[in-house]
């Protein structure tokens, strides 16, 4: 894993592999679905902001806000998952291919 990076997997879930707990940076932690759920929602909402017209907002959100952060934790959470996968073992068992 890289040294540099700040999202990664905080605890892997034994009943589905898929579905770790992942460490955001600055946040706390979550699992994986609860993240992806929760950047689904972050989504719909700066949409509808952006139908309202209020831009300032819907840039704050996408540059400064937590979307980029747990997009970024999401991907790391998904590349780590590969890296274990590739290793192969009783350690790879249940992670699917991207």
């Amino acid at each position: 894993m890289n040294l540099n990076q700040l999202e990664s997997i905080y605890a892997r879930n034994k009943e589905n592999q898929m579905d770790p707990e992942v460490l955001i940076q600055g946040y706390g932690r979550m699992q994986l679905s609860q993240l992806e759920a929760k950047v689904v929602r972050m989504f719909s909402e700066l949409a509808k902001t952006a139908e309202s017209g209020n831009w300032e907002s819907v840039e704050h959100n996408l540059n400064k806000g937590l979307i980029q952060t747990m997009l970024k934790a999401i991907s790391d959470t998904y590349t780590e998952l590969e890296e274990i996968r590739k290793r192969g073992g009783t350690n790879s068992r249940g992670i699917n291919k991207r």
